[in-house]
């Protein structure tokens, strides 16, 4: 694949690498070396004859070998010098860490017209400017200027025209998520490589299940082309995106961020529904949905059961559902004859399950195990999500969900006391049932899952 060398080198020359800690061009150093990258690395710098232990060279020309990869971190005026440098020792990748170029005005623009002029001559390709690059988890390639301390692999891929998924928002994954991921790609200016190529390479990739994009704003000339692409990779795999600039403040933001025209939201979305793409509204909702994709089976409908605890989590469970366009499952005759069985002749049965006559009647593990075995096994219910109340007083040895792993998905909302909650939370997605801090949220998820199925 085309784009390997991006995500899997072999080599890779560090220009701007830098003794200062917090620099970008040492920070750089630093994540590939305690990362445990598999290849070779190069600093470059004239002014350093070791940096953190490697040999620096005072140019790319002096490097002993043709890198796969120029990762360039040094002031952006510098750069149309250093790409000529790239161009002369042979090297046909650049990932550009700088910015100050056309995000930061005219000036800025014409010097980015310059380095891509240069690059186009010598067939470089350049991911960037304005960007914190590339990781991934195969190779354990990093090019980030935020200090990252590990990471761990899995099959979600973020592609980003920003630096913030190697930054910030991974820290957030890392530390309160239990998925893995495949790869990042931070875009940034997108000077030359685009979206839809990195699509398509993540379509190819075997590592990658589930692929989440944020974007600012897509080129007249590429747009197209990225929805075509984006129709084909959704037959196969589930593409989730964000996009922000959707309001004339956010996209004068876009403007001076990326230098991203965000063009017009409805044509975006109508355009994004007929690829198959699911479109979220934030960062926390596309974590929230690519966890349920990479964890859970695909419902085969639209039909799904709620279980909760208390009346009144039925009673909003069944609003979320009709409002996020899914529907309540009529529970069969035999699932409910089975429910009858824990539950107080008072007690009207009926989807949501409201679960607490039944552990008042039966217990919580006997009610737990047989309300989920018996909406499990109703071929009317394409999807569960189910509630679980933590509390202190209330030690349970529930919930058991390993058996239940697989026929459908089952997402579940883990509510009450943080710190036995998180316990909860870290046990079931071990096992890899996706947990929400409400039932609303989980509902949520579920819906995004049922539309790509359903339309897949």
């Amino acid at each position: 694949m085309r784009f390997d060398k991006f995500f899997n080198p072999e080599s890779v020359a560090v220009v701007g690498a830098s003794r200062t800690f917090g620099k970008a061009g040492n920070v750089i150093v630093i994540n590939l070396l305690n990362l445990g990258f598999k290849g070779r690395v190069y600093a470059v710098n004239p002014k350093a004859d070791t940096i953190l232990g490697l040999k620096a060279y005072p140019d790319v020309s002096s490097l002993p070998e043709i890198v796969d990869v120029a990762v360039v971190a040094t002031p952006s005026v510098y750069i149309p010098e250093i790409m000529k440098d790239i161009a002369s020792k042979g090297i046909k990748r650049a990932v550009i860490i700088s910015a100050g170029f056309a995000e930061g005005g005219e000036k800025g623009r014409l010097l980015q017209e310059e380095v891509l002029t240069i690059a186009k001559k010598s067939g470089i390709r350049v991911i960037g400017p304005n960007t914190t690059g590339i990781m991934s988890t195969e190779s354990m390639f990093c090019t980030s200027f935020i200090p990252i301390e590990s990471i761990p692999p899995g099959n979600v891929a973020f592609v980003a025209q920003t630096g913030l998924f190697l930054g910030v928002l991974l820290e957030t994954i890392l530390s309160e998520e239990h998925f893995g991921i495949s790869r990042v790609a931070g875009l940034g200016n997108k000077m030359d490589v685009e979206d839809s190529e990195i699509l398509e390479y993540l379509a190819a990739d075997e590592k990658t299940k589930v692929i989440c994009f944020y974007v600012e704003g897509l080129k007249k000339g590429n747009a197209r082309r990225f929805f075509e692409v984006a129709r084909n990779v959704t037959k196969e795999k589930p593409v989730l995106l964000v996009k922000s600039g959707t309001t004339e403040e956010g996209s004068h933001a876009a403007a001076s961020h990326t230098a991203s025209l965000s063009g017009n939201d409805q044509l975006f979305s109508a355009m994004c529904k007929q690829a198959g793409i699911v479109r979220l509204e934030d960062l926390e909702e596309m974590v929230e949905a690519a966890k349920a994709f990479v964890f859970q089976p695909l419902p085969k409908g639209r039909k799904m059961a709620v279980v909760h605890y208390t009346g009144a989590g039925c009673v909003m469970g069944a609003d979320s559902v009709i409002q996020e366009g899914l529907e309540l499952a009529e529970l069969s005759e035999e699932t409910l004859q089975n429910l009858r069985k824990i539950t107080p002749e008072w007690h009207h049965l009926s989807n949501p399950v409201d679960l607490w006559p039944s552990i008042e009647k039966s217990g919580a593990d006997t009610a737990f195990k047989i309300v989920v075995e018996g909406l499990v096994n109703d071929e009317n219910v394409d999807g569960i999500v189910v509630a679980i109340g933590v509390m202190r007083g209330f030690p349970l040895k529930w919930p058991d969900m390993k058996q239940f792993y697989g026929r459908k998905p089952i997402l579940t909302a883990v509510e009450g006391d943080r710190d036995k909650g998180y316990e909860v939370v870290k046990r079931l997605e071990k096992h890899e049932f996706p947990c929400y801090r409400s039932v609303q949220r989980a509902i949520r998820a579920l819906s995004h899952m049922a539309e790509y199925s359903t339309k897949k």
